[in-house]
């Protein structure tokens, strides 16, 4: 057929040099952001940081001991807890319920406290600025 394509074999390669040599070329990009804002931070923000750490600091070791505690009185003296004060009603169940009630007493203290104290401290310091 005249004009029809001709087909040439599939596999043919064409010569390549032996001694070829590929070179990798790598182009570092250094992205800069705007410079860096150093800030010095006021005595008035140390103070408040410290005193929240203190605070959530104090309540976790609170509540670890009074977690750790029940558990431990779970682990090591169940014949205390096993000690009906009622029919019904041991003093491990009473011990358990404390714990809880206890835990949302903690939780309220910090809340009170952020409220009152550092919240207070926060929007004092942000409108010294």
């Amino acid at each position: 057929m005249p004009g029809a394509p001709r087909r040439t074999p599939l596999h043919r390669k064409t010569p390549r040099s032996k001694s070829a040599c590929w070179v990798l070329t790598v182009t570092l990009t250094v992205y800069t952001l705007a410079p860096p804002v150093t800030m010095s931070f006021s005595e008035d923000l140390k103070r408040l940081n410290a005193a929240r750490w203190r605070v959530a600091g104090g309540l976790t070791i609170a509540m670890m001991v009074l977690y750790f505690g029940f558990i431990g009185l779970v682990a090591f003296n169940k014949p205390l807890l096993a000690t009906l004060l009622r029919p019904g009603l041991s003093l491990g169940m009473l011990m358990g319920v404390l714990v809880i009630v206890w835990a949302w007493v903690l939780i309220w203290i910090y809340v009170r406290w952020a409220n009152r104290d550092y919240d207070a401290g926060v929007a004092a310091l942000r409108e010294s600025l």
